[in-house]
């Protein structure tokens, strides 16, 4: 008798291959190789996420991606490119910054650090739909921000790395204009309440407002936040201890973002789950059953 080859609907088939290269990034090199169907299905998930940074991996990812142009249309990028980081990094230039840009017309998260944060990125920025920003907004726009640029017009998750001290206004008085913002983060202590009081006050639409803490500065933290003169669900107090590991794993689907563990937080303080006045999201389990520090 002939033997029969067992086959998959090619639907399933493809959904196993896209499930293995979310879940296991560094298999992808290896299912390019399975079969030409497998390659196109797979490929676009090997720059999915990228960060340009001084770490070799993440150079080599972004250096693969330079010599694809000789062979990929501009389609493939666009659909291809969803979560990008830029610096810091020492050995990257401007130039490959925006060449870089000019293909990620698709993104939807974006970082920009360090030197390579300019204003020469705005441009590039505002042909895309940001949804999630984070990083040093003066330094991206060296100098005064304007919360008005068309980059935050789709912005729903903005994380400021800035520093909103007592008598900053060109970007805390300005946040609740920006038209669809639903989730927003500061760092550590350098925003006062006041400051955080005002911003809840003037963005009923916001869901959360996180205030994000290094791991290394756990008891400051706690005593620093053992007070909180501020009586709003929406707080969230949140630990992190790889800022940009936890960033990537996310972007990834390996583990959820610190915006999710403040959505799955203040979800169930509304429903009574957690009481009111309790702010640090630490130390619990979510529904998903993930440990989140």
């Amino acid at each position: 008798m002939p033997s029969i080859t067992p086959s998959l609907p090619l639907e399933l088939e493809r959904e196993i291959f896209v499930l293995a290269a979310r879940l296991h990034p560094g298999s992808i090199p290896a299912l390019l190789r399975v079969a030409l169907r497998v390659l196109a299905w797979t490929e676009p998930y090997l720059y999915r996420v990228l960060r340009i940074s001084q770490h070799q991996r993440s150079l080599t990812r972004v250096r693969a991606l330079m010599r694809a142009t000789k062979s990929k249309p501009a389609s493939f990028f666009h659909d291809a490119i969803r979560h990008l980081v830029v610096g810091p990094c020492p050995t990257w230039t401007q130039i490959n910054t925006l060449a870089v840009l000019k293909l990620c017309t698709g993104v939807t998260d974006f970082a920009a650090l360090g030197e390579l944060a300019d204003p020469c990125m705005l441009p590039a920025l505002a042909r895309m739909r940001l949804q999630r920003m984070a990083g040093n907004l003066t330094r991206l726009f060296g100098g005064r921000v304007n919360m008005q640029h068309s980059i935050f017009a789709s912005i729903t998750h903005l994380d400021v790395f800035d520093r909103i001290a007592e008598g900053e206004t060109h970007i805390s008085t300005r946040i609740p204009a920006l038209p669809a913002l639903t989730h927003l983060s500061f760092h550590n202590d350098v925003v006062p309440w006041t400051k955080m009081q005002r911003v809840l006050q003037e963005c009923p639409r916001l869901d959360v407002l996180v205030n994000l803490w290094h791991s290394t500065k756990r008891r400051y933290a706690y005593e620093k936040t053992a007070n909180i003169p501020i009586h709003d669900v929406r707080i969230v107090l949140y630990l992190y201890n790889d800022y940009w590991g936890e960033w990537e794993a996310d972007a990834m689907g390996l583990r959820p973002s610190f915006w999710s563990v403040a959505d799955e937080f203040v979800a169930r303080k509304r429903k009574g789950l957690i009481k009111a006045h309790d702010y640090w999201a630490i130390n619990w389990e979510s529904a998903l059953g993930t440990h989140f520090i």
